[in-house]
């Protein structure tokens, strides 16, 4: 039996499910304690805890030290508390057909279980194992906690009751992206905004992919600004920023996906300066101290072929200050995944293959060696109490004490094989929280409890997020940028949408909501701002508002009802001014699709094209209406381009001349491998027709159609013949009803459907959309048809 505090409770390493029914009491948010761990990093975004006394061992055998522990809430996310609750983010029912991902509130004192959100998975890449790879932010404010999933769904919900309040599909709205990899980002408040970031695959202007962030009201999701960094970086990334105070200005400070570290203005999203620090890009969680700025990275650096390096940052600037604001750096350290901390005048910084370096402050010199800790891989950032470093590996427990010539261990253990540590560690009220693989641990002990913080005053005084709060407070200067509010919208074709106008002045305070002249490029505005969208039209606008030279801008899509037909046949094959896209672009409102799209002619016909000259553009997805869609079908005529080498030159009778030879030597095998995979998307399901295997598949979840729904059927076709494909949903109670048919066009519709599932529990709605898989050979798609499902 483990020993227990809570002689009353259930045993440790019971799952827990006490749900709402039981909830406790509502605390008071003028009551929250100073001790609260609402973001990931702790209150200060540091890592360190007021917390003087933790437990520094524990033994899961003999349960020595553990108060409790939860097998629900094991996974990779690390965890937060508010008012006495933990919130985290974890798979739900993993390895069955009823997977998804959740947010699990938990009583921090006792284990018990709360309540549970949970929500689907779909059209992601992101396999099962990396569920739940961002963290829940907790906003005191609003009582709220903030979800970021895997595959975009980004929801707000009550702290105590659980019950959504908003929720968006970030990818189908915006383009989020959502890959194999799993890199989520961590959302974030900042007074009244929640911001959430993500490579950006959009519409119009964000078509191409880069770096960008959210900022969208706490208690509605309305987007107040959209902006980004570098377009085509070379990796996503999930570098989590953080709020600092400087030069008198609210400044957000991150790790870009382009490889730059940069300080965007977090109520507008102006960017102040970046600094350039790596080909790829960056995962580590900056810290910002009142004398600088500790950055890691374990990637190749700019101006050598050696990979990773640590290094201190000046605070101030202005633009691109590569070349102005390098104060120390080390090359060769690869700290890529953990955050740096710093305690008293050293700053330490633990490399992904399991040593901590030791540096002063100051002047960057090393001290000591590295320190070696078990395991040979690190992926959680240390907790700093009293004065001690928590260490993780994925394989062991370290607690480590400073010394002169560096750090000497406290206490260290290895940790069982199923006991793997991702999450970072957390500190309330004298317990220390750890999550593994497994299971959630609540360590401490009578000593711990007694010598908590709970009830005293935060010695660290005033939280930053209030130093900053006050910044922003103080008198505003002369107007220096224009915000438009909605910055994103979707509406009804006619109908309208009433725009704000606010002025901020170069620091980011707001000055005051402001009468604006306002622009449009389609639609009508009016003078006071009511934008009204063009009747009967798939249409995108860029609204203009000016006030004297200062000018800023705000975006809207708009679409009719049901039906919708699209031949493409209306699309100038000139270059498009707006979005500068060669050739022919798909419609303007079309999420997703333009930068790895054209239109041109194909068998005398306008036809949108996949092309397969985009860097990275291979697999991909894109959406074309709202996401509250339901009951429809999506219809359209598809093509794969000939086998081999696209573009190559033809034979005299107009063949390919790569495929001529794959027919000459007669290698079938050779000539369906290249074929691509094509298909529809229709309320968050995809109809693909699998070139390579020669299947038509029904599925929502790519990397889990083995355990999770999908349906598959065999079916023979090739390339250069047009397939008419019909895919229709339907709901029926909480199950989706799926139904796929195709054949080849110009043939009589066959009466039967080619494959056809149920989802129990499934996705309910969604945006229509396509999907391409293709290294060689180019996709065509012409004659697209939304329709209401009869």
């Amino acid at each position: 039996m483990i020993h227990s505090f809570f002689p009353s409770r259930a045993p440790a390493y019971q799952a827990f499910r006490l749900f709402a029914a039981s909830l406790i009491s509502i605390v008071s948010l003028n009551g929250i304690s100073a001790a609260d761990w609402t973001d990931w990093r702790g209150p200060q975004q540091n890592r360190h805890t007021t917390e003087k006394q933790l437990v520094t061992s524990f033994d899961p055998d003999s349960g020595e030290n553990i108060l409790w522990s939860h097998d629900g809430a094991g996974g990779i996310s690390t965890p937060v508390i508010m008012n006495g609750r933990l919130y985290t983010l974890v798979r739900h029912e993993p390895g069955t057909s009823e997977e998804a991902e959740k947010v699990i509130c938990i009583d921090a004192k006792t284990g018990e279980t709360l309540w549970e959100n949970i929500f689907n998975v779909y059209l992601s890449d992101v396999p099962a194992e990396r569920v739940g790879w961002s963290c829940v932010i907790a906003d005191p404010n609003t009582n709220q906690v903030f979800a970021h999933g895997v595959c975009g769904v980004f929801t707000a919900m009550d702290a105590v009751s659980g019950e959504t309040n908003w929720q968006r599909s970030l990818h189908e709205e915006f383009g989020f992206l959502s890959t194999y990899g799993g890199r989520t980002n961590r959302p974030l408040v900042f007074e009244d905004l929640v911001i959430a970031s993500a490579v950006v695959t959009g519409w119009g202007r964000t078509a191409k992919p880069a770096h960008r962030f959210l900022g969208m009201d706490v208690n509605t999701g309305e987007v107040q600004w959209m902006n980004g960094t570098r377009e085509l970086p070379a990796d996503t990334t999930y570098s989590t920023p953080m709020f600092a105070a400087i030069d008198g200005a609210a400044a957000m400070v991150f790790g870009s996906s382009d490889g730059s570290i940069w300080n965007l203005q977090p109520r507008t999203g102006r960017p102040i300066w970046n600094f350039r620090f790596s080909r790829r890009g960056l995962n580590v969680a900056p810290l910002v101290t009142k004398e600088g700025i500790y950055v890691s990275q374990a990637e190749e650096n700019l101006d050598s072929t050696s990979m990773g390096a640590v290094a201190k940052l000046k605070l101030t600037g202005d633009g691109d200050v590569t070349e102005t604001n390098l104060l120390w750096q080390h090359k060769a350290v690869t700290a890529g995944k953990s955050m740096p901390v710093v305690v008293e005048n050293r700053v330490y910084f633990v490399e992904d293959g399991a040593k901590v370096h030791v540096f002063d402050r100051t002047t960057g010199e090393p001290i000591g060696r590295p320190t070696r800790l078990l395991g040979t891989i690190v992926r959680a950032s240390p907790l700093v109490s009293n004065g001690l470093l928590y260490v993780c590996s994925t394989s062991g427990w370290h607690v480590l004490k400073p010394t002169d010539s560096g750090l000497s261990f406290v206490h260290r253990m290895r940790l069982a094989e199923e006991d793997e540590v991702t999450a970072s560690p957390i500190a309330w009220n004298g317990r220390l929280y750890l999550t593994t693989g497994e299971r959630l641990y609540c360590l401490g002990n009578a000593e711990t409890l007694a010598a908590s913080s709970e009830g005293r005053v935060d010695s660290l005084g005033v939280s930053r997020s209030e130093r900053i709060s006050n910044i922003t407070k103080t008198p505003a200067g002369p107007p220096a940028w224009v915000q438009i509010v909605p910055a994103e919208s979707l509406i009804g074709a006619g109908e309208s949408v009433d725009l704000r106008v606010y002025l901020f002045d170069a620091k980011g305070r707001f000055i005051k909501e402001t009468p604006a002249t306002f622009d449009s490029d389609s639609g009508t505005i009016t003078k006071t701002g009511r934008y009204t969208a063009p009747e009967n039209a798939h249409a995108g606008a860029t609204v203009t508002a000016s006030i004297g030279e200062l000018s800023g801008t705000a975006r809207i899509r708009s679409m009719p009802p049901l039906p919708w037909k699209f031949t493409f046949d209306d699309i100038d094959l000139e270059p498009d001014p707006k979005g500068g896209f060669p050739k022919g672009a798909p419609p303007l409102p079309w999420v997703g699709m333009r930068y790895r799209n054209v239109v041109r002619e194909v068998d005398g016909s306008k036809s949108m094209v996949k092309i397969t000259t985009i860097p990275k553009g291979t697999r991909s997805q894109g959406w074309i209406g709202p996401t509250n869609l339901n009951n429809y079908s999506i219809a359209a005529d598809l093509r794969a381009g000939e086998t081999g080498t696209p573009n190559a030159p033809l034979n005299s009778n107009g063949t390919n001349q790569s495929q001529g030879l794959t027919q000459a030597t007669g290698s079938t095998d050779l000539q369906t491998s290249r074929l691509p995979d094509m298909g529809l998307i229709a309320q968050r399901y995809t109809l693909d027709l699998m070139g390579a295997s020669q299947q038509l598949q029904v599925r929502s979840w790519p990397p889990q159609v083995a355990t999770h729904f999908s349906k598959t059927v065999p079916f023979q076709w090739k390339a250069g013949t047009w397939y008419r494909v019909v895919f229709k949903t339907t709901t029926q109670g909480n199950d989706a009803v799926l139904r796929g048919k195709v054949w080849p066009r110009g043939m009589p519709e066959p009466d039967a459907w080619t494959v056809q599932a149920v989802h129990k529990d499934g996705n309910l709605r969604g945006s229509p959309g396509f999907f391409g898989n293709s290294k060689m050979s180019e996709i065509y798609v012409d004659n697209v048809m939304v329709e209401a499902a009869q």
